[in-house]
This record gives structure tokens, sequence and C-alpha cells, in this order.
């Protein structure tokens, strides 16, 4: 193997915190990224052969988005994981690099339709580019210059502001029916 191109992620769009939504995300996004990015280190690092491990992350990762709570923790635990990963590899002298690629929203099959917003980009749009910084051999790639721009933005926005803003993603249910799922929830545990 010359290159550990790790693809993988689900979101749900959870403002009334669905315990099982919650763990399913994390999961994937933390417990599964691990397990696959380690296994590719181990066989650079026991192997002796050069190499690129590769990951999407996601501008999601930034900061924490109430309604997407579990993503945006589980895409920022990605982004620390693989900087801790280039700090060991520097450190036991393993000849592998890394790429942090953090698109913004693209769309898939998996998407949802309610999150059509004008700076969606499409697969075929996207990929090139993701394909670019892997060759390229990037630490960290935005996709694409209108996201750069939000990942700038979100990075300078006070904790106190960002704390209090309502993204649109955001949605409120009403309380009635959070009472109610959280309730279940509660009780299947």
């Amino acid at each position: 193997m010359d290159i550990y191109f790790h693809v993988a992620g689900i979101q749900y769009i959870n403002p009334e915190l669905m315990i099982s939504q919650e763990v399913e995300t994390l999961e994937t996004e933390c417990v599964g990224f691990a397990r696959m990015l380690c296994a590719a280190y181990h066989y650079f690092r026991f192997s002796g052969r050069p190499g690129q491990i590769a990951a999407i992350t996601s501008v999601g990762g930034t900061r924490g988005t109430g309604a997407i709570a579990s993503y945006s923790a589980g895409k920022k635990f990605g982004q620390t994981y693989i900087e801790a990963l280039a700090q060991l590899a520097h450190i036991q002298k393993v000849n592998v690099k890394f790429t942090d690629i953090r698109p913004g929203w693209i769309r898939t099959p998996l998407e949802l339709d309610e999150l059509d917003y004008p700076i969606n980009m499409t697969m075929s749009y996207a990929v090139p580019q993701i394909l670019k910084a892997i060759v390229d051999k990037k630490r960290v790639a935005v996709i694409d210059w209108r996201w750069r721009g939000v990942y700038y933005l979100w990075r300078r926005i006070p904790r106190y502001i960002w704390e209090r803003m309502t993204p649109p993603i955001c949605s409120k249910a009403p309380e009635s029916e959070v009472q109610k799922n959280a309730e279940l929830e509660i009780t299947t545990i």
C-alpha cells in the first residue's frame, strides 16, 4: 500500500440529542476513524515502506454545532487524531505523510434534502480538488475557496458569540416530541 485514503462518516441532524444517533455517529467518526488510521499507521511503521495517510474530516470540525453535536465533535476528533499521528510519525521516524481534507458540504446520496444551501458542492466539483490535495501531499486542505472563507471566519468568531448563534441547520423540534423521544431512549438504555 502506498496511500491509505479514509472516507467514512455519518451525520444526523439531531437537535433532540437522541442518544442512539449520537452514539452511532461517534462510533463511526471516532472509533472507526481511529481503528482504520491506526491500522494504516502500523502498516507503514512496521513495513518500513514510505506512504501517505489521507482522511476526509470536514470544516464541520472547526466549531461545535448544536444540531450536529456528535458530527462536529467527531470531525474535530479526526483532525486532532491526524495531528497526533503526524507528531508520532516524526518522533518514531516513520516515513508517512498525512493529508487532512476538510471539505464543506458535498451533495452525496446520503445528504439530506433540507441541507440544500447555496454553497453545497457537487461530487464532480469536489472530488478533483480532493484528489489534487492528496497528490500534492498537502498537510491540510480546505475544499473549496468559498469554504476556505467560511472556515476562516468561523475560527475568528469569539466563543461567546458562537454559542449564541443559531446556524440554519439548528431547527428546533416541538418540546413535547423531544421529551417523548428522550424518555423512550432513556428507558431503552
